[in-house]
């Protein structure tokens, strides 16, 4: 028999701290860095960055991707997801194509 203290008892027992999180360390499919060259870079950093957008949108639909944010925001998932697409165009053509 061990000798706990009446406040130890008390305690909530812990719990996995990522449990309020999308996926826990070992299950998340985005890349922990590590690229090597600046296209390796560049792909790896996108690709992550889509996919923790498409992480958080997997389970909502056409009605929950259109509500609107809450105050002071007026943007919804969806307008967030065009204004990101819209970054990434114009990031790719000035910066790559010099346009």
């Amino acid at each position: 028999m061990t000798d706990v203290t009446e406040p130890e008892r008390a305690l909530p027992a812990r719990t996995f701290g990522w449990w309020d999180m999308w996926v826990a360390p070992d299950d998340d499919p985005r890349s922990d860095g590590g690229y090597v060259g600046e296209l390796a870079t560049l792909v790896g950093y996108l690709g992550d960055q889509r996919l923790t957008f498409e992480m958080k949108c997997a389970d909502l639909d056409a009605e929950d991707m259109a509500r609107r944010s809450v105050p002071p925001s007026d943007l919804s998932l969806l307008g967030l997801l065009r204004h990101l697409a819209g970054v990434e165009q114009a990031w790719f053509r000035r910066v790559m194509a010099g346009q």
